[in-house]
């Protein structure tokens, strides 16, 4: 994609050679993993901050929090802007096209992040995190806290990465871009029918009762074409197209998934009956429990694998494209954007920068251990 410049983990001009991928600098040998990228300007504290601040999802106590960690940091020139309904990221782009803005830091959950997402990717601008959403699924799919301004702390602490964003279009839907999943059916009219005063008091579980009045929805006939290949044919009640794999209570949906793979994750899924719905229950629940391990040799069309009994089948490609036999709701990062026959959905590797503790897909190590260094988690397995 065009515009990536510094975002796709080249160096910048003047700040030396660059890092190979999947290597870090100094400290002892160990399993491969992204070295930190320089600050556009080279500096790793300091600059100029956009805070993008959901009035709802941040309230004032936790806005006053968040301008004294980034003071604390050396944050001191912060310009703050405010969502509302017809500008869901503020005055974000207006900021941007100024110049000399260092780093945006977003207070809201996943859509307020996809749509500042939207705006930075490309520009080498670093985003943080202040998950105060309903869902937060790309904060808690990298590894920070679920404290908000304990979040932020910690990702001002660490380093700039590189991950992955999809981009989405279909009939009625512009191109978009997103940082977790997209998706048609189920999940769509799940969010739909979500209510905002459930979601204000029970969070993500308002979530839950609203998939209830859904089990009985019909399946949609639909086709799926991967990278450019031939049409797959289905019937299914949901599709979701991933860049990150976990839900709420550490639900795996895409256990393939990765921010930074270069690649999106697809699944159908399509419980039949009593046994089909208890089936694929029982295995994405065993995905909370189970320790993943290596992941299996796929023989299916663009790697397919289908587990539960036929109930979740799953693809990865880099290139997606959807036609559904009628129109369905479709979601965005958890944002209805309308009912369409059509969904094309293709990866941009690298795209958008993130201020994060540790490497996507690494967790810290313990305590006291040697060197302090990350190691990336093992391949999950579906």
């Amino acid at each position: 994609m065009s515009g990536r410049g510094a975002a796709d983990g080249r160096t910048p001009q003047g700040t030396g050679t660059r890092t190979p991928k999947g290597t870090a600098r100094g400290g002892p040998a160990g399993p491969a993993r992204p070295a930190p990228l320089p600050l556009p300007d080279g500096r790793r504290r300091g600059g100029r901050v956009v805070v993008v601040r959901h009035p709802r999802g941040c309230p004032d106590r936790l806005a006053d929090e968040v301008r004294d960690r980034l003071r604390r940091h050396g944050f001191t020139a912060q310009r703050w802007t405010s969502t509302t309904v017809d500008r869901p990221c503020g005055s974000l782009a207006e900021e941007c096209a100024a110049g000399g803005v260092g780093l945006v830091v977003v207070c809201g959950g996943d859509g307020t992040v996809r749509v500042c997402a939207d705006v930075v990717a490309g520009t080498g601008i670093p985003l943080a995190l202040v998950p105060c959403g309903t869902g937060n699924l790309l904060a808690r799919n990298l590894g920070l806290p679920s404290d908000p301004a304990t979040a932020l702390d910690e990702a001002l602490a660490g380093g700039d990465f590189s991950i992955d964003v999809g981009r989405v279009r279909g009939d009625g839907l512009p191109p978009t871009r997103f940082t977790v999943m997209a998706g048609a059916g189920f999940d769509a009219a799940m969010v739909r029918d979500a209510s905002e005063v459930l979601k204000a008091h029970l969070g993500w579980a308002a979530y839950a009762l609203s998939a209830l009045r859904h089990l009985r929805d019909p399946r949609m006939r639909l086709s799926v074409r991967l990278d450019g290949g031939r049409r797959i044919r289905r019937r299914a009640r949901m599709v979701v197209v991933g860049n990150v794999g976990a839900l709420q209570a550490g639900l795996e949906l895409l256990p393939r998934a990765r921010p930074d793979s270069g690649r999106l994750e697809v699944v159908l899924f399509d419980p039949r009956g009593a046994v089909g719905w208890l089936a694929a229950a029982a295995h994405l629940a065993s995905r909370v429990v189970r320790r993943p391990g290596a992941a299996p040799a796929a023989g299916g069309p663009g790697g397919a694998v289908s587990v539960a009994a036929g109930s979740l089948e799953y693809f990865g490609a880099t290139r997606i494209e959807v036609r559904f036999a009628r129109a369905q709701d479709r979601e965005v990062d958890g944002d209805t954007v309308g009912r369409g026959a059509r969904l094309t959905v293709e990866t941009e590797p690298g795209a958008l920068r993130i201020r994060l503790p540790h490497a996507p897909g690494a967790v810290p190590a313990p305590s006291g251990a040697p060197g302090g260094t990350s190691h990336t988690a093992p391949t999950a397995h579906v």
